[in-house]
């Protein structure tokens, strides 16, 4: 009997995104790595290494980068991932017709350079509480075992939310490494175009890529409105459908007030 995403925390839609929206999606993230890198204003776009901050005409676009952010102006990423309509097909079976797109950031793995992302529940880096929200990640490039894709551990979302820790040499918050040996893990490979979406309680983690292939992906989290009383640092929404209506880019903004 088929595995059900309540019991292994994960599925995979194979071809969910098109090859040429794709590569349209790439050439937006270089678009913006580019503006970037030229205004020197990195702010949250995370500097892979010194070297490319120090020497940004020596390092290629493609590696200068581990985290890109504030992507809400690439009009390539709102239609054909955060809105796209097969993508928010699948995210209004588990959050009904009205979706708010709450995070978006694209990670970048440059070939024999790029990191490992430690093991981790995103509701365990997150103050927000809605562990409700439907968590997604989309392949640009092909993400294999050898250049780090992700790793999950199927059925760790039934269990609680463990206290996360930020070690000396953590990139960011992850689970206690003591409890992150002899996992039974399972790769989630995916060539691009594919999507993976899991729980917000789901261990996962990323290994450093030492192949001669880089790869890029670009995930996202959305929430329906009866989830917006558990947001506590989330303060700016996007809607991405509305009485099951999808909405294009620019799509309006939900801005959460403590009020």
């Amino acid at each position: 009997m088929p595995r059900t995403f309540d019991d292994a925390g994960y599925f995979i839609c194979r071809g969910l995104v098109t090859a040429e929206q794709t590569e349209a999606i790439r050439q937006g993230l270089m678009r913006k790595a580019s503006e970037v890198a030229a205004s020197g204003d990195y702010g949250r776009d995370k500097i892979l290494e010194d070297g490319a901050k120090a020497s940004p005409d020596s390092v290629p676009l493609h590696q200068r980068f581990r985290k890109l952010n504030q992507l809400d102006l690439l009009p390539e990423l709102w239609n054909h991932w955060y809105a796209g309509a097969p993508v928010l097909e699948v995210v209004r079976h588990f959050l009904g017709d009205d979706i708010l797109r709450k995070y978006a950031s694209a990670f970048l793995k440059p070939a024999r350079i790029g990191g490992a992302t430690p093991w981790h529940q995103d509701i365990g880096l997150w103050r927000d509480r809605n562990d409700d929200a439907m968590n997604g990640w989309l392949a640009i490039d092909a993400s294999t075992q050898a250049n780090g894709c992700l790793q999950v551990v199927p059925g760790s979302h039934l269990g609680p939310i463990l206290e996360h820790v930020e070690y000396e040499d953590s990139i960011h918050a992850e689970l206690p490494r003591d409890r992150c040996n002899d996992l039974s893990v399972e790769y989630v490979e995916l060539q691009p175009g594919d999507a993976v979406f899991w729980h917000s309680r789901l261990w996962h983690y990323s290994a450093p890529n030492r192949s001669e292939t880089g790869r890029i992906g670009v995930g996202a989290v959305w929430v329906n409105p009866a989830q917006i009383s558990q947001l506590t640092t989330a303060k700016r929404l996007r809607w991405a459908m509305r009485t099951g209506r999808i909405l294009p880019h620019p799509a309006p903004e939900l801005i959460v007030t403590t009020d």
